[in-house]
């Protein structure tokens, strides 16, 4: 049974100070973009969403697994766009909603307060404050919507108009859409939207190097003063995720509170395997419920 004073300790990390770290390198949610390791694909997606922001091209789409690097690639973008004086950025997560609740969305992403809870009405205030950013100096809105392949299509549309305001002037709006494989398809079905994207991709999983490189790459971040994981370890661990980043920060996590438990500063394959089963779900003799 847990004890009070180990209560007291949950707010720690144990394991960072036995292995010498000076901050957690496997975080899942919440972590720095300092953390990520961009493989060439991964920086080719970067580079060619920031081209359509910066050449004002429209709308750009990054699809893939769960886990393997779509919201590291949003954060970078945001990153890369707020430190540029003259853009707008609003993030939007909620893609599984009305048209009026999308458009509700977007405007507070952009830090304005909705109006009216009709489509119309806030699409028209959406326009103003394009317009009334464009004049303030703010040449380019960019929209990150994430979890895209969740939209109904009624808000896919909704998103093309968007995508279509001031497009006769400077095309001030510009939006990346993020989503699992089945995002391309959703988006060829609207034949208008399809034709306004302009930059196709589609992220897959690491290869066992790259896999590998991700680890060393957290690790040294958070200040690892030597070796961790031996190789054999590292290439299991590799193999084991199935070349997902998530899955590589869930085992690697698990793997230095296995290692810390056993008392073990050089962790081994054995422990990694250890970990893997800690953090993958193993349903045993279920039965469903009658």
């Amino acid at each position: 049974m847990l004890n009070i004073t180990e209560l007291d300790e949950l707010g720690a990390e144990p394991y960072v100070e036995y292995y010498g770290l000076l901050e957690p390198p496997f975080q899942i949610i919440g972590t720095s973009t300092r953390f990520a390791y961009l493989t060439a694909a991964h920086q080719e997606v970067l580079r060619s969403c920031l081209r359509v922001i910066r050449d004002r091209q429209g709308i750009a789409c990054v699809s893939g697994p769960v886990g393997i690097g779509k919201s590291t690639i949003s954060m970078l973008i945001r990153e890369r766009a707020l430190s540029n004086g003259y853009y707008r950025v609003g993030y939007v997560s909620d893609s599984d909603s009305t048209p009026s609740r999308m458009m509700m969305n977007i405007l507070m992403a952009l830090g304005e307060l909705p109006q009216s809870g009709k489509t119309g009405t806030l699409q028209d205030q959406f326009k103003t404050y394009v317009k009334r950013e464009t004049l303030l100096g703010y040449h380019t809105i960019v929209l990150l919507v994430d979890e895209a392949q969740m939209a109904k299509p009624e808000t896919l549309k909704l998103l093309k108009l968007v995508s279509d305001i001031g497009a006769g002037e400077s095309k001030p709006v510009q939006i990346i859409l993020f989503g699992q494989q089945e995002l391309p398809r959703r988006i060829v079905r609207d034949e208008a939207l399809s034709s306004r994207v302009v930059s196709w991709h589609q992220l897959r999983s690491l290869s066992q190097t790259e896999s590998v490189e991700v680890v060393k790459h957290r690790l040294s971040t958070a200040g690892a003063p030597r070796p961790i994981f031996n190789e054999a370890a590292l290439e299991t661990l590799a193999k084991l995720s199935g070349g997902i980043p998530r899955e590589i920060c869930k085992i690697g996590y698990n793997a230095l509170v296995v290692g810390m438990e056993h008392q073990e500063r050089l962790i081994g394959s054995a422990l990694v395997e250890e970990a893997h089963q800690r953090s993958s779900l193993r349903l045993e003799n279920s039965t469903p419920d009658l």
